[in-house]
Protein backbone atom coordinates (compact mmCIF):
# COMPACT_ATOMS: atom_id res chain seq x y z
CA UNK A 1 0.00 0.00 0.00
CA UNK A 2 1.05 3.61 -0.48
CA UNK A 3 -0.16 7.14 0.08
CA UNK A 4 -3.68 7.88 -1.13
CA UNK A 5 -4.42 10.99 -3.19
CA UNK A 6 -7.58 13.00 -2.54
CA UNK A 7 -8.73 16.11 -4.39
CA UNK A 8 -10.92 18.61 -2.57
CA UNK A 9 -11.89 21.42 -4.94
CA UNK A 10 -14.68 23.78 -5.90
CA UNK A 11 -17.45 22.29 -8.02
CA UNK A 12 -16.12 20.11 -10.86
CA UNK A 13 -12.49 21.29 -10.83
CA UNK A 14 -11.18 18.07 -9.28
CA UNK A 15 -13.11 15.86 -11.68
CA UNK A 16 -11.91 17.88 -14.69
CA UNK A 17 -8.31 17.73 -13.47
CA UNK A 18 -8.52 13.96 -13.00
CA UNK A 19 -10.01 13.48 -16.47
CA UNK A 20 -7.27 15.59 -18.04
CA UNK A 21 -4.55 13.76 -16.12
CA UNK A 22 -5.97 10.39 -17.16
CA UNK A 23 -6.05 11.54 -20.79
CA UNK A 24 -2.33 12.32 -20.53
CA UNK A 25 -1.04 9.49 -18.30
CA UNK A 26 -3.71 6.85 -18.75
CA UNK A 27 -5.94 5.56 -15.97
CA UNK A 28 -4.39 5.46 -12.51
CA UNK A 29 -3.50 2.06 -11.11
CA UNK A 30 -5.64 2.73 -8.04
CA UNK A 31 -8.47 5.03 -7.10
CA UNK A 32 -7.91 8.75 -6.63
CA UNK A 33 -10.59 10.19 -4.37
CA UNK A 34 -12.43 13.39 -5.30
CA UNK A 35 -14.60 15.51 -3.01
CA UNK A 36 -16.33 18.32 -4.93
CA UNK A 37 -17.42 21.33 -2.88
CA UNK A 38 -20.38 23.40 -4.09
CA UNK A 39 -21.09 26.99 -3.08
CA UNK A 40 -24.32 25.96 -1.36
CA UNK A 41 -22.64 23.26 0.80
CA UNK A 42 -22.49 24.13 4.50
CA UNK A 43 -19.17 24.00 6.31
CA UNK A 44 -20.52 21.21 8.51
CA UNK A 45 -21.62 19.19 5.48
CA UNK A 46 -18.23 19.55 3.78
CA UNK A 47 -16.32 18.59 6.90
CA UNK A 48 -18.60 15.62 7.56
CA UNK A 49 -18.27 14.33 4.00
CA UNK A 50 -14.48 14.77 4.12
CA UNK A 51 -14.17 12.93 7.43
CA UNK A 52 -16.37 10.06 6.18
CA UNK A 53 -14.26 9.81 3.02
CA UNK A 54 -11.06 9.66 5.08
CA UNK A 55 -12.59 6.93 7.25
CA UNK A 56 -13.36 4.91 4.10
CA UNK A 57 -9.85 5.50 2.76
CA UNK A 58 -8.18 4.57 6.08
CA UNK A 59 -4.60 4.57 4.82
CA UNK A 60 -1.83 4.20 7.41
CA UNK A 61 0.81 5.49 4.96
CA UNK A 62 -1.12 8.74 4.69
CA UNK A 63 -3.39 10.83 2.53
CA UNK A 64 -2.30 13.79 0.42
CA UNK A 65 -5.15 16.24 -0.15
CA UNK A 66 -4.75 18.65 -3.06
CA UNK A 67 -7.02 21.70 -3.01
CA UNK A 68 -7.59 24.32 -5.66
CA UNK A 69 -7.29 27.59 -3.75
CA UNK A 70 -5.37 28.59 -0.63
CA UNK A 71 -7.65 30.09 2.01
CA UNK A 72 -10.82 28.77 0.41
CA UNK A 73 -13.41 26.62 2.17
CA UNK A 74 -12.12 23.34 0.65
CA UNK A 75 -8.59 24.23 1.70
CA UNK A 76 -9.56 25.35 5.20
CA UNK A 77 -11.57 22.18 5.81
CA UNK A 78 -8.72 20.04 4.46
CA UNK A 79 -6.17 21.78 6.70
CA UNK A 80 -8.43 21.02 9.67
CA UNK A 81 -8.19 17.32 8.75
CA UNK A 82 -4.41 17.35 9.24
CA UNK A 83 -5.09 16.99 12.98
CA UNK A 84 -6.14 13.39 12.28
CA UNK A 85 -2.51 12.55 11.53
CA UNK A 86 -0.97 11.25 8.32
CA UNK A 87 -2.96 13.83 6.34
CA UNK A 88 -1.13 16.61 4.49
CA UNK A 89 -2.61 19.40 2.36
CA UNK A 90 -1.17 21.27 -0.62
CA UNK A 91 -3.19 24.17 -2.05
CA UNK A 92 -3.04 25.65 -5.53
CA UNK A 93 -3.79 22.54 -7.58
CA UNK A 94 -2.84 22.77 -11.22
CA UNK A 95 -2.44 20.10 -13.88
CA UNK A 96 1.38 19.97 -13.74
CA UNK A 97 1.15 19.40 -9.97
CA UNK A 98 -1.34 16.57 -10.39
CA UNK A 99 0.65 14.91 -13.18
CA UNK A 100 3.83 15.06 -11.12
CA UNK A 101 2.16 13.59 -8.03
CA UNK A 102 0.43 10.85 -10.03
CA UNK A 103 3.75 9.84 -11.59
CA UNK A 104 5.30 9.41 -8.11
CA UNK A 105 2.54 7.28 -6.61
CA UNK A 106 4.83 4.98 -4.65
CA UNK A 107 6.63 7.73 -2.71
CA UNK A 108 6.11 8.51 0.98
CA UNK A 109 3.90 11.36 2.20
CA UNK A 110 6.60 13.98 2.97
CA UNK A 111 8.22 13.39 -0.42
CA UNK A 112 4.87 13.61 -2.23
CA UNK A 113 4.24 16.99 -0.58
CA UNK A 114 7.58 18.18 -1.98
CA UNK A 115 6.76 16.69 -5.40
CA UNK A 116 3.38 18.49 -5.42
CA UNK A 117 4.95 21.82 -4.49
CA UNK A 118 7.68 21.45 -7.13
CA UNK A 119 5.29 20.31 -9.84
CA UNK A 120 2.86 23.12 -9.15
CA UNK A 121 5.50 25.85 -9.07
CA UNK A 122 7.56 24.57 -11.99
CA UNK A 123 4.44 24.17 -14.10
CA UNK A 124 3.74 27.90 -14.09
CA UNK A 125 5.89 29.50 -16.78
CA UNK A 126 5.51 32.06 -19.54
CA UNK A 127 3.98 30.54 -22.66
CA UNK A 128 6.92 31.74 -24.66
CA UNK A 129 10.30 32.11 -22.96
CA UNK A 130 12.23 35.29 -23.51
CA UNK A 131 14.95 34.88 -26.17
CA UNK A 132 17.63 34.93 -23.47
CA UNK A 133 15.94 32.13 -21.49
CA UNK A 134 15.98 28.54 -22.69
CA UNK A 135 12.71 26.63 -22.64
CA UNK A 136 12.38 24.42 -19.55
CA UNK A 137 11.01 20.91 -19.67
CA UNK A 138 10.11 19.22 -16.40
CA UNK A 139 10.39 15.44 -16.74
CA UNK A 140 7.93 13.06 -15.14
CA UNK A 141 9.16 10.14 -13.08
CA UNK A 142 10.64 7.70 -15.58
CA UNK A 143 9.33 4.73 -13.59
CA UNK A 144 5.83 6.15 -14.06
CA UNK A 145 4.20 4.74 -10.95
CA UNK A 146 0.70 5.94 -11.72
CA UNK A 147 -1.78 5.41 -8.92
CA UNK A 148 -2.28 5.56 -5.23
CA UNK A 149 -3.53 3.38 -2.40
Amino acid sequence: MSVVLMLMCHDDIGEAMLLSAENILGPPATRIWNLPVAAEDSLESIEGRARRMLERIHQPEGVLILTDLLGSTPCNVAVGLEELGQVRVVAGLNLPMLLRVMSHGGDDLPHLVDIALEGGAQGVLPGRPRPSEPARVIPLNKERKVGFG
